[in-house]
């Protein structure tokens, strides 16, 4: 071979390893951008409204989104900066979006934007106000291509027509397109909830003259024949469904000696019509305000107050095994009260609205504002994430 030829060979192979070099370096960068800007890096964080109360100089605060890093409350910032104040907000369960509601500046009603958490970039998803009407209380669909929200009608301009009564609406964020749930006008509803396989939509019909919850089938040929099934049910509210998307918890209320309790109903969602029974003794001595499923399907997480001798002035937390009835206590704390409270996704801390009932001295509360705390179910720890907040979210579980 010839000396010119090999220097020729030379020249390629170091080419070769230079261009390898680049390919390998840049493969690394791109790694290392992905993996800094990975949402799940960053740790457990929560978002939140706040403030709630008025500020010391007298002025009404404007409540907006925040977000706290669970292991470092102290460095929360504010997401938005909305003169009017937010609503209600939701997260999408990449912890990437965040969809809330906030009231238009000239026609003081409620529109839908979209925050980008990556680009931190907003974007305005519909134009309700404008029409009259206003949107709200988004909830994403599992694959977070989707809102399920609130829409009702103010009629401003009918004087003798009162503001409509609120229906179910979906949003393709795509390709900002909205429709109705259904063309079926009577078909009134609120309180959203997905299934976590994205095939059902659950909801508290608006209709007071029959109280139920409509259960919306968007694959009929999955789970039976009937695209709309109903639970009947007093208390309101819409329910937790399981992680499997099967049953359905949901509290009701009934009449205990002229006493008017809440207790809860399991309802299996694979029979037509959707077959219940008592969750929770119906004749016990207790009040359930809520449930939740924690993530393994397992158990049931249950807000609770007994009447008995293990009586608390507010709602205390309880963990149910929903095959063997078992009930673990997993947060008692009889100066507070427990309301709102959702499981991060590994099923390993309770994100939770709490409101002191009592102080330290064990005396009434005269100034109780909701606090946002976490429960580490393994360890017991606490950590308060804020003051005077309020609507809680996991946003990076």
């Amino acid at each position: 071979m010839s000396d010119e030829k090999q220097k020729n060979q030379a020249r390629f192979a170091n080419f070769d390893l230079i261009v390898g070099g680049v390919v390998v370096l840049l493969i690394a960068i791109i790694g290392a951008v992905l993996y800094l800007d990975s949402p799940q890096r960053q740790g457990s964080m929560v978002a939140y409204l706040y403030p709630l109360t008025s500020s010391a100089s007298g002025e009404t605060a404007i409540p907006n989104i925040w977000l706290a890093p669970v292991d470092n409350v102290d460095d929360a910032q504010p997401l938005t900066g909305s003169r009017m104040g937010i609503f209600d907000f939701a997260v999408s369960s990449n912890g990437r979006y965040i969809a809330y509601s906030e009231r238009d500046e000239d026609l003081l009603l409620l529109d839908l934007y979209l925050l980008d958490l990556q680009t931190g970039d907003t974007t305005r998803l519909t134009n309700c106000a404008a029409e009259d009407s206003e949107c709200y209380t988004p909830v994403f669909h599992p694959d977070n291509n989707t809102l399920a929200y609130m829409r009702k009608s103010i009629n401003r301009d009918l004087e003798t027509v009162s503001p409509g009564v609120s229906r179910i609406w979906l949003l393709d964020i795509a390709a900002r397109q909205t429709q109705p749930l259904t063309t079926n006008t009577q078909m009134l509803g609120h309180s959203p909830v997905w299934s976590p396989d994205g095939n059902t939509v659950a909801f508290f019909s608006s209709d007071i003259n029959n109280p139920q919850i409509l259960i919306y089938n968007f694959n009929p040929q999955i789970s039976d024949k009937r695209t709309v099934q109903a639970v009947p049910s007093q208390h309101g509210t819409t329910g937790t469904i399981s992680p499997n998307g099967q049953r359905l918890i949901f509290p009701d209320i009934v009449d205990r000696g002229g006493v008017i309790e809440t207790h809860l109903k399991i309802v299996d969602l694979g029979t037509d019509p959707p077959q219940f029974e008592d969750f929770t003794d119906k004749q016990g001595q207790f009040s359930d305000l809520s449930a939740q499923w924690h993530p393994d399907g397992q158990a049931v997480t249950v807000a609770r107050k007994y009447n008995d001798d293990r009586w608390t002035l507010g709602y205390q937390l309880y963990n149910i095994d929903v095959d063997t009835d078992g009930i673990t206590p997993l947060l008692i704390d009889n100066r507070y009260t427990h309301s709102f409270y959702q499981w991060n996704s590994t099923g390993t801390k309770l994100l939770i609205q709490r409101l002191a009932l009592r102080d330290e001295q064990g005396n009434p509360e005269r100034a109780a504002r909701p606090a946002i705390w976490v429960l580490d179910s393994e360890t017991g720890e606490l950590v308060k994430v804020s003051d005077f907040a309020y609507h809680p979210r996991w946003v990076l579980p």
